[in-house]
C-alpha cells in the first residue's frame, strides 16, 4: 500500500515538475486566447467541419502545396481530426500551444506507465525515484521537450506521434489482453495518419506485439484473430494514406511534394534527384554524426555547424547503449570460451526483453537509415526534429540498456549524470543563460 501510494505521489510530482517548466516556458503572455488559433492543422480542422481538405485564408503559405487554386497541408489529416473533434468543445481555449502541452505532457504520463509496466514483467528494475528521474529527463533534457516548447505546426506533428507511437508501443507491452493490440493499432494508425514516413516502423511494432503474444496461454484463435486484427488495422491506416492523397491531389501517390514551392537553390538538386536518394547521404552523415562541437567559455557557448548537428540531441541517449555493447565485447574478449554465435542469438531470443531491445534497435537504425537519405534532414533544413518520431524506441533502448549496467555501480551512476546534465544544460540553453547556435527547425 505504501509503495502504491508513493509510486503515485511521484507520478504525480513527475508530471508537476515537468508541467511547471514547460508551461513557464511557453509564451502565453503573446497569445490572444479571445481568438481561435490560426496554425494550419487548426485551419484544416476548422474546414473539416466545413466540409472540405484544403486551408482556407491562411496567415502565411510556408510549406503548403498550392493544387487547384487551393492551398493544402502535405502532412497527414489526423492531428487536425483530433482538434475537429476538440474545437466545438473547448471553442477558444484550445490553440496550438495548450494542444501541443497537453501531448507532451501526456507523452510524460505514458512512460510513468511503460516503465512501470517493463518492472511488472521483471525487465527492469528501476524504483520509483529513478523512474521519475527517467521521465523528467525525457520530459526536460530532450527533443521533446524543446517540440513541445515550439509548439508550431512542424513541431507539433512531431509530439502527436511521439504520443500516439508511445501509446502504441505501451499497449503492445501487454498484447495479452486482446483489445491492447486493437488499442495499439489505433494509437500507430493515427501515427502514420501524421507522418506517412511512420509506416517503415509498422513491421517492428508488429514483432513488439508478438514478444507478449506468443508467451501467452496457448489459445490459438484468439492469437489469430489477435494479430489479423493488428494487421488490419495496419492495412486500413495505410490505404487511408493514399485514400487522403486521392481525395486532395486526384491521384494515389501524389503527396502534395510536386506542389510545394521549392527555394532555388534546392530545385535543381530535387529535379535532379528526388524527395528521397543516396545522393544525400554524405551531407546528411556529416550533418547528423560528424560536424565538430565547438565549445566556448568567454562567453559560454556551445556552437554547431550552419546546418546543424543533431548529435546533442541523442548523444545522452545514445552513449549508455554504446557502454553496454563495449561492455558486452569485453566480457567476450576475456572470456576463454569460444563465441558461438548460434547458441548466442538463441539465448537471446529465448529472452523477451532481449527481444525487445533487439527488435527497438532495428527500428531506429531503419528509420535513421531512411532520414539520411532523405532531402529534407541535412540538405534543406536541420534534421533534429525528424528525431523526435523515433524518440520512443530510443529511450526504450535507453531504459533497457541502463537498467543492464547495474553491475558496474560507477557506470550506472554516469546514466544519470547524463541525464541531469542533459537536463541543466537544455534549460540553460531555454533561458538564454548559454549561447546556442544549434538549429532544430
Amino acid at each position: 500500500m505504501k509503495s502504491s501510494l508513493r509510486s503515485n505521489l511521484l507520478t504525480a510530482l513527475a508530471f508537476a515538475l515537468v508541467f511547471a517548466y514547460v508551461v513557464y516556458a511557453v509564451p502565453f503572455s503573446e497569445i490572444d486566447f479571445s481568438i481561435l488559433s490560426r496554425g494550419y492543422f487548426f485551419i484544416l480542422a476548422d474546414n473539416m467541419l466545413a466540409g472540405h481538405l484544403y486551408l482556407e485564408s491562411p496567415e502565411n503559405t510556408y510549406d503548403l502545396s498550392l493544387f487547384d487554386h487551393h492551398w493544402y497541408l502535405y502532412w497527414g489529416p489526423a492531428p487536425s481530426l483530433v482538434i475537429a473533434v476538440l474545437r466545438p468543445i473547448f471553442l477558444w481555449l484550445l490553440n496550438e500551444h495548450i494542444f501541443s502541452l497537453v501531448l507532451g505532457l501526456g507523452s510524460v504520463l505514458v512512460w510513468y506507465r511503460i516503465l512501470g509496466r517493463l518492472k511488472e514483467k521483471g525487465w527492469v528494475k528501476y524504483t520509483d525515484y529513478e523512474r521519475f528521474l527517467l521521465v523528467s529527463f525525457l520530459g526536460l533534457g530532450t527533443l521533446l521537450y524543446h517540440a513541445t516548447v515550439q509548439a508550431s505546426v512542424w513541431f507539433q506533428a512531431h509530439v502527436f506521434v511521439f504520443f500516439f507511437f508511445s501509446l502504441a508501443l505501451g499497449f503492445a507491452l501487454n498484447s495479452k489482453k486482446a483489445r491492447n493490440v486493437w488499442l495499439s493499432g489505433i494509437c500507430f494508425a493515427a501515427s502514420i495518419l501524421t507522418r506517412q514516413s511512420m509506416v517503415l516502423l509498422a513491421p517492428f511494432l508488429f514483432l513488439i506485439v508478438l514478444i507478449d503474444l506468443s508467451r501467452k496461454p496457448r489459445d490459438r484463435k484468439q492469437q489469430a484473430r489477435s494479430v489479423l486484427s493488428f494487421l488490419g488495422l495496419m492495412c486500413a491506416a495505410f490505404f487511408s494514406v493514399f485514400f487522403y492523397n486521392k481525395l486532395r491531389f486526384g491521384a494515389w501517390l501524389q503527396f502534395g511534394h510536386d506542389y510545394q514551392a521549392q527555394y532555388a537553390q534546392y530545385a535543381e538538386r530535387m529535379a535532379r534527384y528526388g524527395r528521397i536518394s543516396f545522393a544525400y547521404l554524405k551531407t546528411n552523415v556529416r550533418v547528423y554524426l560528424l560536424d565538430p562541437v565547438q565549445l566556448g567559455l568567454f562567453p559560454l557557448r556551445i556552437h554547431y555547424n550552419t546546418a546543424g548537428n543533431a548529435l546533442w540531441s541523442y548523444q545522452h541517449t545514445v552513449i549508455i547503449p554504446c557502454l553496454v555493447f563495449i561492455q558486452s565485447i569485453t566480457v567476450w574478449a576475456r572470456s576463454k570460451h569460444r563465441f558461438n554465435f548460434k547458441k548466442k542469438m538463441k539465448q537471446l531470443l529465448d529472452k523477451p526483453r532481449s527481444l525487445l531491445l533487439i527488435i527497438c534497435a532495428m527500428g531506429w537504425i531503419s528509420y535513421f537509415a531512411f532520414l539520411l537519405s532523405l532531402y529534407s534532414t541535412g540538405e534543406k533544413t536541420f534534421g533534429g526534429r525528424y528525431l523526435v518520431d523515433i524518440l520512443p524506441l530510443e529511450f526504450m533502448i535507453f531504459v533497457l540498456t541502463l537498467d543492464q549496467l547495474r553491475s558496474l555501480p560507477r557506470v550506472y551512476r554516469l546514466g544519470f549524470v547524463t541525464m541531469l546534465t542533459s537536463i541543466l544544460v537544455h534549460q540553460l540553453v531555454h533561458w538564454n543563460l548559454i549561447e546556442w547556435s544549434l538549429h532544430i527547425y
